[in-house]
This record gives C-alpha cells, sequence and structure tokens, in this order.
C-alpha cells in the first residue's frame, strides 16, 4: 500500500547509463536507449516522527522493480534532524533496465516501513527508445573515409570461438571484439564505436584507446587514440543466424561507417 504521506528525503543524483557507467543521456532529453541501466542515490527517512526506513525501492510501472543499498551513512541528515540514529538513511542502486520495453515509463522511488507500506519520495518520466537512436542524426560515411581493423573477436567464456568467418556461441554469452579504426580524412581516432547485432541492435563500446602501433603504421601520430573494445551481451537474442557489425563514428561525429565483423551462430 502507498501512504498518502510521501518519505523524507532526496535523490541527490541520477542517471541512465551504459555498461560502463557512462551518462547516455547528458542533455536529459529523457530519450534512453534500450537496453541502458539507471543509476541514483539519495537518502529517505519515514516521516511522523523521523525514523530510518526498512529500506528503499525503485518501481517502473506494475510489474518491474529492485531493490536498492539502503543504510549508508549520513551524518548531516542526522545533524539536521538531530538525532544520531538517523545517520544510517543513504541509499544507491546501479541497475539494467534491458527488460523494459520501448515506450513511455516512469521510475518511482519509495521508502518501505516494516509492514511494506510505501511512502513515496520522488517520481520521473523517461522513455525508452529504438537502441538505433544511437546513431540518430548522422550520415552514413564512405568507405574510403574511415579505416578499420579488428585484431580479435571471441566470447568472453570462449577465446576460439571465432574460425576467421564465424563466431560460436550459447545464449548468455557475451561477445568480445578488439580492434582501431582512424578517420584518414581528419588524420584522427574515432569518435565513437557501437557494436552491432543483426542491423538492429546497437550497443556502446569503448573508444579513444591508444594505439601507437596502428597511427604508425598509417603514419598519422595525431590518432594515437584509436583503439576499441566492444562487449555485446546476447542473452536476449534468439537462437540461429545472426550479423556482428561495428559502427564506427567519425572524429566530429557526424557521420558512421559500418564493418562486418563476423557471422553468428547462436545455440541454446
Amino acid at each position: 500500500m502507498t501512504n498518502a504521506t510521501p518519505a523524507l528525503g532526496n535523490l541527490d543524483e541520477w542517471r541512465f547509463i551504459d555498461t560502463l557507467v557512462r551518462d547516455v543521456d547528458p542533455e536529459r532529453a529523457l530519450k534512453i536507449p534500450k537496453g541502458s541501466g539507471l543509476y541514483l542515490r539519495g537518502w529517505a527517512l519515514l516521516p511522523e516522527p523521523p525514523q530510518p526506513a526498512a529500506g528503499v525501492i525503485v518501481s517502473i510501472g506494475n510489474a518491474y522493480s529492485f531493490e536498492t543499498i539502503y543504510g549508508k551513512a549520513r551524518p548531516d541528515i542526522a545533524t539536521f534532524y538531530g538525532g544520531r540514529n538517523l545517520s544510517a538513511c543513504g541509499f544507491s542502486a546501479v541497475q539494467k533496465l534491458a527488460a523494459l520495453a520501448v515506450g513511455a515509463h516512469e521510475f518511482v522511488v519509495a521508502a518501505l516501513d516494516a509492514n511494506g507500506d510505501r511512502y513515496e519520495l520522488t517520481r520521473q518520466p523517461f522513455e525508452i527508445v529504438p537502441s538505433s537512436e544511437l546513431l540518430a542524426g548522422k550520415t552514413r560515411a564512405s568507405g574510403g573515409n574511415i579505416h578499420v581493423s579488428i585484431d580479435g573477436v571471441a566470447t568472453l567464456r570462449d577465446k576460439q570461438a571465432y574460425d576467421g568467418k564465424t563466431l560460436r556461441a550459447r545464449i548468455g554469452d557475451v561477445v568480445y571484439v578488439r580492434g582501431w579504426a582512424i578517420d584518414t580524412g581528419a588524420r584522427a581516432g574515432l569518435g565513437g564505436v557501437l557494436g552491432v547485432f543483426d542491423d538492429a541492435e546497437y550497443v556502446l563500446g569503448v573508444h579513444g584507446l591508444p594505439r601507437d602501433d596502428a597511427a604508425a603504421a598509417l603514419n598519422m601520430p595525431r590518432a594515437r587514440r584509436c583503439g576499441f573494445t566492444l562487449r555485446m551481451p546476447t542473452q536476449r537474442m534468439r537462437p540461429g543466424s545472426h550479423t556482428v557489425d561495428v559502427a564506427v563514428v567519425a572524429a566530429d561525429g557526424t557521420s558512421y561507417l559500418t564493418h562486418r565483423v563476423a557471422n553468428l551462430e547462436l545455440t541454446s
């Protein structure tokens, strides 16, 4: 049951994140690529009189909820309310939102009492959009402007899963891709990288890794931070044949090139 009286507290910080805890919505457009996660932290007390909660939960709709880590020391709150026993009221959470469907949602943060009754702290609407929106507004670059090289393809479970053409994996494996890319027109490293399943599911990768060898090979020393890695989870995919590509963003961020990495054969 939700109590009409709100909780005491505050959501001090929150953001939608990728798998590396990077902010995927720095402009607060509240349109979040599918597969993102949520980070939040704050403090909460039950009201009348102020007292520590039994816990703090986050719910999204009627079918999805998760607990935060509650009980972190907040001596500033104890000082404000004049009760030393009120210090253990901080909370935080990092939660994947991959199970949420594309469309409008709202997360609600609430404190719980010993009976499981809820005292709402805050709520925030947002929208899940297709992961392809990570490339929204960017045009496809011509093949001659970006040089892409793939150094390694594997799964985290099996380093020998790739035979040079086909990657064989089980559902739940994480596909790992390592390589480098240089924007030859700008003589600079890439502006971003994404892994792509079946031209439909996009996963943010890590770019800007130093690769002096690659920069030297093309005689472009300013492009040394051209390395990238990708970790692409498969747990939500179906058995069968798939494709694995990388989408490499040009140095100025306005265009991208898609490069085929491997065919993927998934078994259950």
